[in-house]
């Protein structure tokens, strides 16, 4: 996906001052972890996930919520999973041939 986008906080590391604070590499990978399991979410799924289904799931999981990822995908969490069906599912089609 997009690997130069500004990665927000996902995990949470206190510093002296009480600030929030985590390590570039961490906030990457944690979005990366996010998208990896929304494509598998979807994929056991045939219909994409709502953002509150996924939120729920998210959360239990302790991934990013669907309005984070969405932030961070720049075309919001709907367009994305339609987009990652699309994937998903010419990726399927290419197994079949």
């Amino acid at each position: 996906m997009q690997e130069n986008i500004e990665i927000l906080k996902c995990q949470k590391e206190e510093t002296d001052y009480g600030k929030i604070g985590i390590e570039k590499q961490e906030k990457k990978d944690c979005y990366k972890n996010s998208i990896e399991a929304l494509i598998g979410y979807m994929s056991e799924n045939e219909k994409n996930p709502s953002e509150k289904q996924w939120n729920q799931y998210a959360m239990c999981q302790k991934y990013l919520s669907g309005k984070t990822i969405g932030y961070l995908s720049g075309i919001g969490f709907n367009s994305l999973c339609r987009k990652l069906r699309k994937e998903i599912n010419k990726k399927k089609r290419q197994v079949e041939d």
